[in-house]
């Protein structure tokens, strides 16, 4: 219920996978409804993904790519995987390899 009156600017979500035709995806049944429930009361979502979630579904879908504005992720991302979110209108900040 606390969940339902957060309004937050930006919310940071984890997922457990990221499909480019499917969107951001979990594992957790239960963690889904509170994650769709964030989304829902923020005015901007930023997914912290790294390179492993890609490519990859989970059990259940928590949101679309387009209800997304920004991922973060990290160097070892697949720059086709970063192509697709880009082209879908979402920010991509990714870090750089190590020298």
């Amino acid at each position: 219920q606390m969940l339902q009156e957060l309004q937050v600017d930006t919310a940071f979500m984890i997922v457990d996978a990221v499909d480019v035709g499917n969107g951001f995806m979990d594992y957790g049944v239960d963690e889904v409804s509170q994650k769709r429930l964030v989304l829902h009361n923020a005015k901007r979502c930023i997914m912290l993904c790294d390179a492993t979630k890609f490519k990859n579904s989970a059990f259940v879908n928590v949101c679309p790519l387009s209800t997304v504005q920004g991922v973060v992720t990290n160097a070892e991302a697949d720059p086709a995987d970063l192509k697709v979110l880009r082209e879908a209108g979402i920010q991509v900040i990714q870090a750089q390899k190590k020298k």
